[in-house]
């Protein structure tokens, strides 16, 4: 990631000009949206206040009582007037941002010389991750934005997915937000697993089976750090060598930039980390994940910093890793 990549150089190497030339179709957009949402739920209310007043003053239409067909049409017709044009607005909304996204996305990816696509396969990374339990069980998933490419010799995918099970009214959403897969350059000695505890919920303190390998849990001296997390490994020397201030400093950091302070008071940060061979995979429960553009142009560059601040994040957390002591590999 070139050191000198701020937003002023993303905005200068064209995407700039592009959003300038957008700025009146966002506006038109903007109205559109206003009149579709508002104009529904305005035609609903008045078709739901006719319907309630044709009831009471049924002879308004020369009839002693509302006929029932019409009593249905005239409520079953208000609400679908007012959730069609609230799904409309929502479309309209959501494809405007989606092509907006798509195209500072791009940018900022082909300013670091990375990847990114909307769309994407997750492969087996999921399944990789939940093996060592730092992702929960789930019955269906959908994934998006997916980055991928090298920071120096690192190879790294990061992708935004979510996790859910049950269906229709049922469905029960078990993890939203980013999972990031980093090729380190060092093989890891065995397998540990850093798991933070939400301010609801306490991990139980049982071993992780994934696969042949058994990680115990492992007592760390550090009281501030055993209170918000658990540590599993196959190699306690090793877990206790990479939870070193520097890895934990900068782990914190990037949660910091991914989340925020009420997101992580209601639902926990629920970061949980991996470090196994030449992987390190990290599943972070987030909001605001690379979202560089929104609704309102006005938002643009602080949206567009905010993305660049998380990639400088990851660039970070793989900088000191492949600093830190090599005792961590089998080198």
């Amino acid at each position: 990631m070139p050191a000198a990549l701020d937003v002023d150089t993303i905005m200068a190497n064209g995407l700039g000009h592009w959003l300038e030339e957008r700025r009146g179709d966002r506006v038109w957009i903007r109205r559109k949206y206003r009149a579709v949402t508002a104009g529904s739920i305005l035609a609903a209310i008045l078709l739901f206040a006719a319907t309630v007043y044709l009831g009471v003053h049924p002879e308004t239409i020369g009839q002693t009582e509302l006929p029932g067909f019409m009593a249905m049409i005239g409520l079953f017709g208000s609400g679908f007037l007012a959730v069609g044009g609230l799904i409309a607005g929502y479309m309209i909304k959501s494809n405007a941002i989606a092509a907006i996204k798509r195209e500072a996305n791009g940018a900022i990816a082909s300013a670091m010389g990375i990847h990114y696509s909307p769309t994407g396969k997750p492969g087996e990374m999921i399944d990789f991750a939940r093996t060592f339990q730092i992702l929960p069980g789930y019955a269906n998933r959908t994934s998006e934005d997916f980055w991928s490419g090298y920071f120096g010799d690192a190879g790294f995918h990061i992708f935004e997915t979510t996790l859910t099970s049950g269906t229709g009214r049922h469905t029960t959403v078990n993890f939203k937000g980013i999972l990031m897969h980093l090729k380190t350059r060092h093989a890891y000695r065995g397998a540990t697993v850093i798991r933070r505890s939400s301010r609801w919920q306490r991990w139980r303190n049982t071993p992780i089976v994934a696969g042949p390998l058994t990680l115990e849990p492992v007592a760390i001296a550090d009281p501030e750090f055993s209170r918000n997390f658990m540590v599993y490994s196959t190699d306690p020397d090793i877990a206790r060598a990479i939870v070193s201030p520097s890895h934990c400093h900068t782990l914190l950091a990037l949660e910091k930039r991914f989340t925020s302070k009420w997101h992580g008071f209601l639902h926990g940060s629920g970061m949980n980390v991996l470090f196994y061979e030449q992987a390190l995979v990290i599943a972070m429960r987030a909001k605001n994940l690379f979202e560089s553009a929104g609704f309102s142009a006005s938002q643009d560059r602080e949206r567009i910093e905010r993305t660049i601040l998380q990639f400088r994040g990851v660039l970070d957390l793989l900088e000191n890793i492949d600093r830190h002591d090599t005792k961590l590999s089998g080198d």
